[in-house]
């Protein structure tokens, strides 16, 4: 007997494959914590220094 719903079968990507979109995350993330940080432009370096603060992140 035929069943009603098809199934569907899901593909799980390769190992080698699942990692990138991290890694890329967190390249991103650091380029712009540093990026932003050593600004100098001061709106740039204060709006991420309050942040820091914000997150309970100690810079001093």
């Amino acid at each position: 007997m035929n069943s009603i719903f098809p199934v569907v079968e899901a593909s799980v990507p390769a190992v080698g494959r699942r990692g990138w979109p991290s890694l890329v995350g967190i390249i991103l993330a650091v380029v712009i914590l540093y990026g932003v940080g050593f600004a100098h432009n001061d709106s740039l370096h204060h709006a991420a220094h309050d942040t820091r603060h914000s997150a309970a992140f100690p810079c001093h």
